[in-house]
């Protein structure tokens, strides 16, 4: 398989509750297709997320709206 992104060198943390661990995530269409240790398969888009952390499936729920309330 080949991805349309590979994010390499993260420290991953995936959210339940283990410890972060280093490794790669494999991005196809759009969805998140293969967490593991090490991608080997090609990738038209290459992010070196060395020295950062990566949260795959996390979903930011800060937002700003006009609207009310009740």
């Amino acid at each position: 398989m080949s991805f349309d992104i590979v994010i390499k060198n993260g420290r991953i943390i995936n959210g339940a509750g283990n410890p972060w661990f280093h490794g790669e995530i494999g991005i196809k269409d759009g969805k998140i297709a293969r967490i593991r240790p090490k991608i080997n398969e090609d990738a038209k888009k290459v992010i070196d997320a060395n020295g950062m952390i990566v949260c795959p499936g996390f979903i930011d729920i800060h937002s700003h709206t006009d609207y009310i309330l009740p």
